[in-house]
């Protein structure tokens, strides 16, 4: 009899934890794909970060002396600029413009009961 309690409480102490494992590969699994996506974005904040500064750098660039400024518009959400950025010998016309539209959230949840 007390080889079936032994065996009894084996199976369900078992049982505990290979859930608990499970449970634990699903959080893994999830919190490294977060953290794929968040690597993502930075990189690609990073990059584009890196083509601003690289433009507005060459802000000038090539105008003729005779213009008043390389800067034909700028307010708070835009800018717009002269420069030769393809180093082609004709003037190129940039903007920047700082659209603001509404960020919507699409929440994706998985059901795990299948």
């Amino acid at each position: 009899m007390n080889a079936m309690y032994d065996l009894l409480c084996s199976i369900v102490i078992g049982g505990i934890l290979l859930v608990m494992l499970v449970g634990f590969n699903g959080t893994i699994t999830e919190q490294a794909g977060a953290q794929t996506v968040r690597m993502m974005a930075q990189s690609s904040l990073t990059t584009i970060g890196d083509l601003v500064d690289y433009e507005f750098r060459k802000m000038g660039y090539q105008v003729p002396k005779g213009t008043d400024s390389a800067i034909v518009f700028a307010d708070t959400s835009k800018i717009t600029f002269k420069a030769d950025i393809d180093n082609d010998g004709t003037v190129d016309i940039l903007t920047y413009e700082l659209v603001r539209r509404p960020i919507i959230c699409i929440e994706q949840r998985t059901d795990r009961r299948n």
